[in-house]
């Protein structure tokens, strides 16, 4: 069976919080998503933030400022087998 487009972001969503758990994420969301059809995949960027990338300031206080999001592809064959998580570069 394969994936509609609102499986997919669901089950890529599950992927990262399941592959990442150790590192406390938090407000874990779609950020893109677009089927491939070249490769026969779903690339999905889901964002999120992490507990070691909380922004510190002096003394090593963590400060109230916006968190650092974390970008990630997850690319998931149509029938939802995970092919890779990759790095997302953030344009400049």
């Amino acid at each position: 069976m394969e994936l509609d487009v609102k499986q997919a972001v669901r089950a890529a969503k599950e992927k990262v919080i399941e592959l990442f758990a150790e590192e406390g994420i938090e407000d874990v969301g779609l950020e893109e998503v677009k089927f491939d059809d070249d490769s026969n995949e779903w690339l999905i960027t889901i964002g999120f933030t992490r507990a070691i990338d909380k922004i510190k300031g002096p003394l090593g206080i963590v400060e109230h400022l916006p968190k650092k999001r974390t970008y990630r592809i997850v690319r998931l064959g149509a029938t939802g087998a995970l092919t890779s998580v990759e790095i997302r570069q953030l344009a400049m």
